[in-house]
């Protein structure tokens, strides 16, 4: 994008529904119909209550880096994602958006669940610099969006923290989530976790 850049056309947006993990609906702009009247939005509360439900026990989960993740406590060769940091880099999100949007205040549990967030131990970890220029020709070549790909992966009593780790796919975190940095993935162990 951007002038001189290419053209493209933008044939559909499709509508997902974070409740039920489906497409509901495609807005078609080719299509002489291409309405779509349906309310598909979402509090933070009921996504938080459907993740609530996803399992009973949690020891194991596994966290994937699908896009370059920049955080301020970077800097360092021996750079850690801790249970902790992660934590509380979605409960920021969260409170900033909602603060931004929502005019929610006060979010009084955080310190507690970050202690909490402490026990949480790395069993493995995998990551890799990733330098991403941006395609924008006008600006100084030396810009650079990079960040840490890979996955990592915690053990503990991490039940408790699953919804906030579910929210983090959806929110993004760290820094330039507008740019969709900082996208990750979660997964808890089969094997070692417990459905309701």
């Amino acid at each position: 994008m951007g002038r001189n850049h290419g053209q493209f056309t933008l044939k559909k947006i499709l509508a997902f529904d974070l409740l039920k993990n489906s497409v509901v609906g495609e807005y078609a702009f080719d299509a002489t119909d291409s309405s779509f009247d349906k309310d598909i939005s979402v509090s933070l509360s009921q996504l938080i209550d459907k993740y609530e439900r996803e399992y009973a026990e949690i020891s194991l989960v596994s966290v994937t880096l699908v896009t370059p993740l920049r955080m301020k406590r970077l800097g360092s060769e021996n750079w850690h994602l801790y249970f902790r940091t992660l934590i509380r880099s979605v409960l920021v999100r969260m409170a900033n958006l909602a603060y931004s949007y929502c005019g929610f205040e006060e979010f009084p549990e955080f310190p507690e669940t970050l202690y909490r967030a402490g026990r949480i131990r790395i069993v493995k970890e995998n990551f890799v610099w990733e330098d991403w220029r941006p395609p924008n020709r006008r600006q100084d070549d030396s810009v650079r969006l990079g960040g840490f790909l890979g996955e990592i992966i915690y053990q503990g009593d991490i039940t408790e923290f699953w919804p906030i780790l579910r929210l983090g796919e959806v929110l993004h975190i760290g820094k330039n989530t507008s740019f969709g940095l900082g996208r990750i993935l979660v997964e808890p162990d089969e094997a070692t976790s417990k459905t309701r």
